[in-house]
């Protein structure tokens, strides 16, 4: 039989669609991807059940997550000396306020910045995400007691 050509038609699935594949992709590989992109090849394999022709990006798929109930990233970051601060965040790609300090002859001093929704901050170096572990987590946040263990 051959296969339908809608099939092979790239579609990018809605947001709920990848949060609720998240969900299913976590809760199937035992609570945690230790990388973005094997995260990305479970969350396509659950929406690819449905239709074979969807497409997510990596770079949208970290913003989702920063941004869903249920799933954390925890990031590992890189000192980069010379780089410039970023005006946006690196993670969930809103905007970062300034982190600022009194010096003591009184002036207000910048000191580094920082993100409201998914608490990247920076000082004078630019910390670049290096790494990103995506996990299930409970209402306050912290992991769920199967990936609380070390490893």
């Amino acid at each position: 039989m051959a296969a339908d050509p809608a099939d092979r038609v790239r579609r990018r699935p809605s947001t709920d669609r990848i949060r609720r594949a998240a969900l299913r992709a976590l809760i199937d590989s035992g609570g945690a991807f230790d990388s973005l992109e094997s995260a990305r090849r479970g969350i396509l394999r659950v929406l690819r059940r449905e239709r074979p022709g969807f497409v997510l990006g990596a770079a949208r798929l970290r913003r989702l997550l920063a941004r869903t109930p249920g799933i954390g990233l925890r990031v590992r970051y890189s000192a980069r000396r010379g780089r410039p601060i970023p005006e946006r965040c690196p993670v969930c790609g809103d905007p970062l306020s300034g982190r600022n300090s009194r010096t003591l002859e009184g002036t207000v001093a910048r000191v580094g910045r920082r993100c409201r929704s998914c608490g990247y901050w920076t000082g004078t170096v630019a910390r670049v995400p290096r790494r990103y572990r995506v996990v299930r987590t409970g209402i306050d946040g912290t992991e769920t007691p199967t990936e609380a263990a070390p490893r």
